[in-house]
């Protein structure tokens, strides 16, 4: 399809999309849920495709890898000229821009609209606006034709639902292609548990492995969501249609480096000075490491 017919294709078989004040951003309706709110309350949403230029940030370190792991599993894909790739619960599109850069046709999609701003006049500022499909939704009831999709990215996304997180997978398969590729990222219950035994309480470490839940901040909070082991994981790609293919795990030692950090437990000024040292840590151990953060899976539709 050329120029825009891929969009209005979309449009016409998902008429529930409406435009957001003339702003080239479709809606549609959501139920609320825990990690909506969760979002909700950070002001400007999820913007790490911004934070990743930024020194020292979470996102600086981690994208590189996120970026190789995306990378390697839709290498697959071929032609990727003029197919459809959604970026899932993508913020201001960190990971966008990767398949736009590849080729793709991409619908990106998050529950919270302040971000698709930025994208939206990130991507008409850079030339991108023809192949990009922005959209306010949820991941558990995708505003996307079933079988449309040729790649599915959803990067930190599903766990968010909780309870709905098996529907949210049901949605993936759904809107992909029979053969279609899905790249997810999901938090892995041993580094949760690592964390939790050298940042957080007991209770935080119990409720770990006894509830599979997590919690986002730190302190008392409400904020608390879902935790998988490996064979969780493949079981429930499984059960939801899913060929599991490979995955690939995400170094933690990125995230306590950033916590300390921010805690002033590590000197900044010796972070500068000895950054591309730190760096090559973390290349060693993304390699080569076993404690994960989160797990990236790479599945293909049945």
């Amino acid at each position: 399809m050329m120029n825009n017919d891929w969009k209005k294709a979309i449009l016409e078989a998902t008429p529930q999309l409406k435009e957001f004040e003339s702003t080239g951003i479709y809606t549609a309706e959501m139920e609320k849920n825990l990690g909506i709110e969760y979002h909700d309350k950070m002001e400007t949403g999820s913007i790490l495709r911004s934070l990743k230029d930024q020194k020292f940030h979470l996102s600086y370190w981690e994208t590189p890898y996120y970026e190789k792991a995306i990378n390697t599993f839709i290498d697959g894909v071929e032609n990727a000229e003029g197919k459809i790739a959604a970026d899932i619960g993508c913020g201001d599109g960190r990971f966008t821009e990767l398949l736009l850069d590849r080729g793709y046709n991409v619908i990106a999609l998050d529950s919270h609209i302040q971000p698709l701003f930025d994208l939206s006049q990130y991507a008409e500022k850079n030339g991108m606006s023809d192949r990009l499909m922005v959209i306010h939704g949820s991941a558990d009831s995708l505003p996307i034709p079933s079988d449309s999709l040729d790649v599915a990215l959803a990067i930190g996304v599903f766990y968010y639902l909780n309870e709905n997180f098996e529907k949210a997978l049901g949605e993936a398969h759904r809107v992909l292609k029979p053969g279609g590729i899905l790249v997810n990222s999901e938090p892995d219950i041993e580094g949760a548990t690592f964390k939790s035994v050298i940042l957080d309480e007991i209770e935080d470490l119990l409720e770990n492995l006894e509830q599979r839940r997590f919690k986002e901040g730190k302190g008392k909070t409400e904020f608390k969501f879902r935790l998988f082991t490996k064979e969780d994981m493949k079981g429930h790609l499984d059960a939801a249609g899913f060929e599991f293919l490979d995955y690939h795990g995400l170094s933690l030692l990125p995230s306590i480096l950033r916590i300390k950090t921010s805690r002033g437990e590590f000197s900044l000024e010796e972070l500068e000075q000895k950054e591309d040292q730190v760096r090559n840590v973390f290349d060693y151990f993304d390699t080569n490491g076993s404690l994960h953060k989160h797990v990236i899976w790479n599945s293909r539709k049945r």
